[in-house]
């Protein structure tokens, strides 16, 4: 084996092991998802409702949800960022109500809202969202923009709850 030969072996395993570390960190965050629930028939009065799961065996805090949309690119604050004041226990889905003003009057297409969830488990904070689980700073997140509220009959347990 040469010096070069053994110099591409320690790469490969020093990259296996950040990709382990990773999943090891993400166990949890990997874990928590969050979507729009799209109801019709729809207008600007329509609720605009997320579903929040945490399949995580750990309880997920200091929850926003970060709405973007191809319509509210129009915003000139940009994405619209909204506390949901509330802990979500472990294995537990619920439903929050984020329509402060999210939908400009006299829209009548249903918009579709892309839901990045910012949150923060027992190892780190997180956003999840269309382009995955990421590792955030506490100090990326921006100002808040309303308030969800939960909509507490709609809470449910979470299937398939674990580690991962």
């Amino acid at each position: 084996m040469t010096y070069r030969d053994q110099q591409e072996i320690n790469r490969a395993q020093l990259e296996m092991t950040r990709l382990e570390r990773q999943r090891y960190d993400q166990r949890f965050a990997s874990r928590v998802a969050a979507w729009q629930i799209r109801e019709k028939p729809w207008d600007s009065k329509t609720p605009v409702h997320v579903r929040v799961q945490n399949r995580a065996p750990v309880p997920i805090k200091r929850l926003s949800v970060e709405a973007t949309s191809d319509f509210l690119l129009s915003w000139p604050s940009g994405p619209r960022f909204f506390d949901l004041n509330v802990d979500i226990p472990p294995c537990t889905l619920m439903t929050f109500d984020i329509n402060n003003m999210i939908v400009p009057e006299g829209e009548s297409d249903l918009p579709l809202i892309n839901v990045t969830l910012w949150f923060s488990d027992p190892v780190g904070s997180w956003k999840a969202g269309p382009q995955g689980v990421e590792r955030v700073d506490e100090t990326s997140r921006k100002p808040v923009f309303g308030y969800g509220v939960e909509l507490s009959e709609e809470r449910e347990t979470a299937a398939d709850c674990g580690e991962g």
